[in-house]
């Protein structure tokens, strides 16, 4: 069985490896009984986009119209192209829901701007009869280029708001379109203040890491090994990533393709797997690792509190280090409190700091 670590996963085609998140019946529940739009707010490689697919898959059986559209590489289209495109995919997705009836003679917007793209949207929610809803996926709204981003969320925010709206004479149509955003850093600055674009208007969810039970259950697909080491082996993979996705993909795949797993001792296991974590990932340029020390190196005023942290000092969440939380660096517990995310990041950050810390403006 071949475990992922690149690209989401498909329902179908990875289900022996695809873990049910809880997250996506709360996500069920809440678009089929509340209006306002959702913020799915996680940083990268932690399983957003296979939740995505696994709520359009679920949406679609219970006969909703869904429309999934990824904006990553996007950043240098012209706006008129970015909405031709988009609308175009729009259209695409939403294939067999759509119907053109009898009675509208209203030729199909060509969306080229945000008002055109309104009109677009109306079109749409006229013309899908027999969907309850239209729920639009945004996945990596950082992809949206600068230029359209300045009036694409709030003229987003408007059309939500005209929803509510008891002499809009459209309100039905409104209601019936429903978004979703997905993203990191970028999603947070477009929903986290009074004068953010989607501000009031979203709903936010974070996705959950796997717990050890789920890093457990994937664990089983671990080939010819007996269950006291499978149960050994996926403990440590979650005592190493916290559950973290991507990183319990890849240890499982490290542990799979190794013959020393199958000829190791239980009790001597985990110091294997520790080597296993070292040599693969901690002293590897893991492109998860590239991608959080690069912010470090390039954001000089978060490395004071993320070695604060990282020696156990105890923070509370605010502001200033909220970025942090985003791109994944740290996680907050359920009394707010910060924490590195997992054992693999600490242990690659006392590396960094060993090397950088004269210039980070800390002392030990």
């Amino acid at each position: 069985m071949t475990f992922i670590t690149n690209g989401a996963l498909n329902s179908q085609q990875h289900q022996a490896v695809l873990i049910n998140r809880k997250e996506v019946q709360s996500l069920l529940k809440h678009l089929s009984s509340n209006d306002l739009y959702v913020a799915l707010h996680n940083p990268r490689q932690t399983g957003k986009t296979t939740l995505l697919f696994q709520l359009q898959d679920q949406l679609r059986q219970d006969g909703y119209g869904v429309a999934y559209v990824d904006l990553e590489g996007r950043q240098d289209l012209p706006k008129a192209k970015f909405y031709e495109a988009v609308s175009s995919e729009i259209l695409q997705e939403f294939d067999g829901v759509i119907e053109a009836l009898p009675n509208d003679q209203q030729q199909r917007p060509r969306p080229r701007d945000q008002d055109t793209f309104t009109e677009f949207l109306k079109w749409l929610s006229k013309n899908s009869p027999r969907a309850p809803k239209l729920i639009i996926i945004f996945d990596e709204v950082g992809g949206v280029p600068d230029d359209t981003a300045k009036t694409l969320f709030s003229n987003l925010r408007r059309f939500h708001q005209a929803g509510r709206r008891n002499l809009n004479k459209d309100r039905d149509l409104h209601q019936k379109i429903m978004f979703i955003f997905a993203g990191a850093l970028d999603l947070r600055l477009l929903t986290a203040g009074k004068n953010s674009p989607l501000y009031n208007v979203c709903k936010p969810f974070n996705l959950g890491d796997f717990t050890r039970e789920d890093v457990r259950v994937l664990a089983r697909n671990l080939r010819d090994l007996p269950p006291t080491h499978v149960q050994e082996i996926a403990d440590n993979i979650y005592d190493w990533t916290c559950g973290h996705p991507y990183f319990t993909q890849a240890l499982c795949t490290i542990a799979d393709e190794c013959e020393d797993c199958r000829k190791t001792k239980v009790d001597q296991l985990s110091d294997l797997i520790k080597k296993l974590v070292e040599t693969n990932v901690i002293y590897r340029e893991d492109m998860n690792l590239i991608h959080i020390l690069k912010y470090l190196r390039e954001h000089a005023q978060y490395r004071t509190p993320v070695f604060s942290i990282l020696k156990n000092d105890p923070r509370k969440t605010v502001a200033e280090v909220e970025e942090l939380v985003s791109i994944g660096i740290l996680k907050r517990d359920e009394e707010s409190f910060l924490s590195i995310r997992n054992r693999i990041y600490i242990e690659r950050l006392n590396l960094y700091f060993a090397d950088e810390e004269p210039l980070c403006g800390v002392t030990r």
